[in-house]
């Protein structure tokens, strides 16, 4: 009876959630907009490189439909809601798109599945008193922030939550243990202590990963916008790519004026991504921010952009001079990022030469609040000829 009353219960719950799975497919429309959003290009220029090349836009399709399944589960009313979702979407997730907190969520997702299966056709599974999740919730923070998701930390914050009789966790311990030997058809006069530990151990672990599954749902929800930017961020070589095959289209609109340049991804804030309010860079912040091998924006304006270099070195020094200017310009809008310049245009060999940068930002509101944390981190090989064709780009951008 209790088994058909759980499946009742747990088929109505995926009432709600199924229907949202068609919300998940990505259509060719949202991919072309997604990757104007993320690289300035013209809708009407994708369009042309989609038609002639698109497995170029297969990262981008993976990624907006993971950043579309990372929504899903941040916004899941309840567990069995979860446990559905995983059910459908685990295996279509491709690894490579997973940052490290969305796996830490499926590894919890798994062990309440696991946890449940032993003990959800034998017993009625009450509610815990909220001031358990509470306790357990403050312990597993100060965990959480020092980067320990060990199952030592889990054990730790259970313990903590559910020691001592006024917690209420005893008693509903104790119902479940005499619930499962009935339901079991054990002799409790029979049973010995190495059994005995073995059923109280088994109630103890569900609800171990119960409270460690709400306690990552919570992470999921208050994280979604940091993780949706660290999924963009996976793509960054497939932008670089479609952007310099748009760039071969000599005739075709490339730029959007509506849209952010695209010389580098776009990144997401952990808040909210806000339009650009002005075009001019804060040379002041920037300034500040990039190395001091690196040449200030305030010495880069439209009149002192190099000439059109000609030789290698000529090129490469106009680059250098630029690309600075360039990435304050392309990260303006508020609030500023520190932008950390790690490599402008150094040789790496086989004729190409690295560009990469790390975009800093503070976490605005949440318990994390006043945190930094890596908004994205950049990093491409171009080549001589490719250096001048972003060259040509930024100078364009800057005048």
């Amino acid at each position: 009876m209790k088994k058909v009353i759980f499946a009742i219960t747990f088929c109505m719950a995926c009432v709600f959630v199924l229907p949202a799975f068609s919300f998940a497919e990505v259509t060719r429309d949202e991919v072309i907009n997604e990757t104007a959003r993320l690289t300035g290009l013209s809708k009407d220029a994708l369009e042309l490189v989609y038609q002639e090349a698109p497995s170029l836009f297969a990262g981008v399709e993976q990624a907006a439909f993971t950043v579309k399944v990372v929504h899903l589960f941040a916004n899941a009313r309840d567990d069995n809601a979860v446990l559905e979702l995983f059910n459908r979407f685990a295996d279509t997730l491709r690894t490579t798109f997973l940052p490290g907190p969305l796996n830490t969520f499926f590894t919890a997702i798994k062990a309440y599945k696991t946890s449940l299966e032993v003990i959800r056709d034998y017993v009625f599974i009450p509610s815990l008193k909220e001031s358990i999740y509470r306790n357990y919730r403050s312990s597993r923070l100060i965990d959480w922030k020092r980067g320990d998701k060990s199952t030592e930390s889990i054990s730790t914050a259970f313990e903590m939550a559910t020691m001592g009789r006024f917690s209420g966790y005893y008693e509903v311990k104790e119902s479940m243990y005499q619930e499962l030997v009935r339901a079991k058809g054990y002799n409790q006069d029979l049973i010995g202590p190495k059994l005995e530990n073995y059923l109280r151990s088994q109630i103890d672990q569900f609800w171990k990963d119960t409270l460690e599954l709400r306690f990552q749902r919570e992470m999921l929800t208050q994280n979604e916008s940091a993780i949706t930017a660290k999924i963009w961020e996976t793509i960054a070589g497939d932008l670089e790519r479609i952007r310099r095959r748009a760039m071969q289209r000599p005739k075709a609109k490339v730029a959007d004026s509506n849209v952010s340049p695209p010389a580098t991804p776009r990144e997401s804030t952990p808040d909210s991504e806000t339009s650009p309010t002005s075009t001019e860079p804060d040379t002041e912040f920037f300034d500040a921010m990039i190395p001091d091998s690196a040449v200030s924006t305030s010495s880069v304006t439209s009149s002192s952009l190099p000439e059109e270099p000609e030789t290698p070195e000529e090129i490469l020094a106009a680059f250098r001079a630029v690309y600075p200017a360039y990435l304050r310009w392309w990260h303006h809008e508020p609030p500023l990022p520190r932008i950390e310049l790690l490599a402008n245009a150094e040789p790496v060999g086989d004729g190409k030469y690295r560009l990469a940068y790390r975009l800093w930002r503070v976490v605005e509101d949440g318990p994390h609040k006043g945190e930094e944390y890596v908004a994205l981190d950049y990093e491409i090989a171009q080549t001589l000829e490719e250096i001048k064709d972003i060259l040509k780009y930024m100078k364009e951008k800057l005048k």
